[in-house]
């Protein structure tokens, strides 16, 4: 049996906020809204992935994937900051992997 995407939404940073699509086989985070970059911004959303990666293993999911059009530079740019891989282009997205810290 497999299930269309889910989308949860409702997650929100000081300066973000975060969405959670998943699925039978996948895990995603999605970031609709982003209203300040800065180092706090990122400080903080090392802190939720940390929480939400345990979570996401603790429930059967193997990885926590990310994906956004391929020619957002800044996305790209803040996915390494991260500490997400680039897995692999796919229909104009790319899409990475969180490998913490």
């Amino acid at each position: 049996m497999t299930i269309q995407s889910k989308r949860l939404k409702g997650v929100q940073g000081k300066n973000f906020k975060a969405d959670i699509e998943y699925n039978e086989n996948l895990v995603a985070i999605h970031l609709p809204t982003i209203d300040v970059m800065n180092r706090d911004t990122v400080l903080e959303m090392r802190e939720m992935l940390k929480d939400w990666n345990e979570f996401f293993k603790f429930v059967g999911y193997q990885e926590t994937h990310v994906a956004f059009e391929e020619n957002n530079l800044k996305m790209r740019k803040l996915v390494r900051l991260l500490n997400f891989e680039h897995i692999r282009d796919y229909t104009g997205f790319s899409i990475f992997r969180y490998i913490g810290e």
